[in-house]
């Protein structure tokens, strides 16, 4: 039962992120146990600001980054000043900057690569194979954002069939890599 003394750290509607993380920091739940420390850590990772390089190799200049060809390295003259370990260790940076596996830049038409210009500021249109998401980086959104706006957008454009219990799991679920589980769990082994 409620007394007037009760004092609430919440007197408006909030989020379930919003409020886990608001009610996280009371003292009384500092020593928590480590499942409730999770949930904390995955309500952080969903107020984190949308960014491309979650989704595609982007390199620190904010160009889609390619892997570096093999072949042009062993054909190379000069082995050592052709500038393949370093942009290969340019790719595997940006590789693990990707939270989510399965997505790539669609060409905003058939003529151009996807290597047109800097990506940053730009309307993008990435797929996962089913959804196209027009991706605008620094929109102002949060990984939790971009959930709703996958769902709804999935809902709208995918056919969806009757349920056979036969079918592909994997269909409209956005899959982590393994930094996005680390962010999460805390450790490599989730």
């Amino acid at each position: 039962m409620k007394t007037e003394s009760t004092e609430y750290l919440i007197r408006n509607l909030v989020s379930m992120t919003d409020f886990v993380l608001i009610r996280s920091n009371e003292p009384a739940l500092k020593d928590c146990p480590a499942e409730i420390r999770t949930i904390h850590r995955y309500a952080e990772f969903l107020q984190q600001p949308l960014k491309l390089e979650m989704f595609v190799p982007i390199d620190s200049d904010g160009f889609f980054c390619e892997e570096p060809n093999h072949k042009d390295f062993l054909e190379a003259d000069d082995f050592v000043n052709n500038g393949f370990f370093l942009e290969l260790n340019d790719y595997e940076k940006a590789l693990n900057k990707i939270l989510f596996k399965g997505f790539s830049v669609l060409p905003i038409n058939p003529y151009q690569d996807t290597n047109f210009e800097n990506l940053i500021g730009h309307i993008v249109p990435l797929t996962n194979g089913e959804v196209m998401l027009p991706f605008i980086d620094n929109a102002n959104m949060t990984i939790g954002d971009f959930i709703v706006m996958f769902n709804l957008l999935e809902t709208i454009t995918v056919e969806k069939k009757p349920l056979t219990g036969k079918e592909d799991l994997k269909h409209g679920v956005i899959i982590l890599t393994d930094t996005a589980l680390k962010q999460i769990f805390g450790h490599a082994g989730y």
